[in-house]
């Protein structure tokens, strides 16, 4: 927080006119952009500087709006009061109510694909067309094998705000767009329920590729995955908010009836250490549609065993990649992952006999309990996200929960890591036709054999 606190002082010294010349359209930047770092004092701020008129138009307005969405942020994550997913949903539906739609689209543009104007013009979902120039500063996070990320700060002329927001170039959505449309559509139909999830701005286009663009919530603390090691010094009760976080993002999603897919700690995104986000729905499906077995899409250690030979994705699929990202957030590192590509189809081989990642005995008896019931073999034994979501919140509370899992800390500690090398993956979704062959082809030979021992070393084939 304390560079939260820095940027808010900056723009003190601007309003007052302390050291720099009095500026206070600039002092009104840095509080919005302290803001957007959960600084109470900015978020007062900006809504002062909007009753006020202080270095941005006046407009009571849009203080309303700052006071509600900051509210519904702190019940969404549970910052300074219990999580309360319902009155997130109730304050951030007042947001919308409060949110003036300004119409920005531009139907005569002869560059834009008439599916997209035809959504557009629909009342269905409530997005903008954003122009490209409205971004400035925009750098590169991430690239996939379907997207490329960047950051950007948004200049919203039309409601005169600054902020930065993430944009999602789809590769090659300017020739095949329905990739496109059905990720939009996955992010609106969920928003327009739950509007505590990842929130999805508009649509764009870059200038120079012309691929079309998700303009997304900015996450600014990047990935679950790249954030492990912090997370794993928080207090317990903080990583099962973060937990239940990601369990009632996954259970929203299943209540659409689509099944993610990708999900794995590189897809889970964070503001803070202790709430996340679930993201990038591009691979997500519908719960009734029987996918083509003809390959297998994701990173390889969080794909259930029954995918990996052949059955369709089910949302028991999804919850297996849970229990993963569970064995993750209890060691505080990315799960066991061997980089070199030629022992791939090792495996995935052993991922459908049984192997899992390493637990050591007799800690967190519930918490590791739970997390094997996530990853089982059978999918008809694993919880639903429902389920889950539920046990999190009982959990919360419950002080042997609690101090069972403070005393795993302690254990863990104790425990030589001659078990966990581990390796850094590369969290790039893939394409795995040939390993669902050798899966199919040698499982139906070796299922017979169960589970590899708990102190398994790879065995190449």
């Amino acid at each position: 927080m304390g560079n939260a606190s820095g940027i808010y002082q900056i723009g003190y010294c601007y309003q007052n006119g302390i050291v720099v010349e009095k500026d206070e359209h600039k002092a009104f930047i840095y509080y919005k952009k302290s803001a957007e770092m959960d600084y109470v004092s900015a978020i007062n701020q900006v809504g002062y500087c909007y009753r006020n008129g202080i270095g941005v138009e006046k407009d009571e307005e849009m203080e309303n709006i700052i006071g509600i969405n900051e509210l519904a942020k702190c019940y969404r994550n549970g910052i300074g009061v219990t999580r309360d997913i319902q009155k997130a949903n109730y304050l951030y539906k007042r947001e919308k109510n409060f949110a003036t739609v300004t119409e920005v689209w531009t139907l005569k543009s002869s560059d834009i694909d008439d599916r997209l104007k035809k959504l557009m013009v629909e009342n269905k979902y409530p997005l903008s067309w954003i122009p490209f120039n409205e971004f400035n500063n925009v750098k590169k996070i991430g690239k996939g094998g379907f997207a490329t990320v960047y950051c950007a700060t948004w200049l919203n002329r039309e409601k005169n705000l600054i902020g930065d927001v993430a944009l999602k170039l789809i590769h090659k959505s300017n020739s095949c767009i329905e990739e496109f449309i059905k990720e939009l559509k996955a992010y609106c139909d969920i928003g327009i329920k739950n509007p505590t999830f990842l929130k999805c701005f508009g649509l764009s286009q870059h200038n120079a590729s012309k691929d079309y663009i998700l303009v997304m919530e900015y996450a600014r603390m990047g990935s679950l995955h790249n954030n492990l090691y912090s997370v794993a010094q928080l207090k317990w009760k903080d990583k099962l908010t973060l937990l239940h976080c990601i369990a009632s993002d996954l259970k929203i999603i299943h209540s659409q009836n689509l099944i993610h897919r990708d999900l794995h700690s590189g897809n889970i995104l964070q503001n803070d250490l202790h709430s996340a986000y679930i993201a990038d729905l591009g691979l997500s499906i519908s719960a009734n549609i029987k996918s083509k077995n003809n390959g297998v899409y994701g990173v390889l250690p969080y794909i259930a065993p029954e995918i990996l030979r052949g059955e369709h994705y089910t949302k028991a699929a999804d919850i297996y990649s849970f229990g993963i990202i569970m064995w993750e957030i209890l060691h505080g590192k990315p799960v066991v992952f061997e980089r070199k590509s030629e022992f791939q189809f090792n495996l995935a081989l052993h991922i459908c006999i049984g192997l899992r990642p390493y637990v050591f005995e007799d800690i967190a008896s519930h918490y590791v309990d739970l997390m094997k019931e996530c990853w089982d073999k059978e999918p008809e034994i694993r919880p639903s996200a429902e389920k889950l979501y539920d046990i999190l919140i009982e959990w919360q509370n419950d002080k042997d929960i609690l101090f069972e899992l403070s005393e795993h800390d302690k254990k863990i500690q104790n425990i030589a890591n001659r078990n966990m090398q581990i390796y850094k993956p590369s969290y790039k979704s893939k394409f795995y036709k040939n390993v669902l062959i050798l899966c199919v082809t040698i499982t139906l030979v070796t299922l017979n054999f169960g589970y590899l021992p708990s102190d398994y070393v790879e065995v190449r084939l």
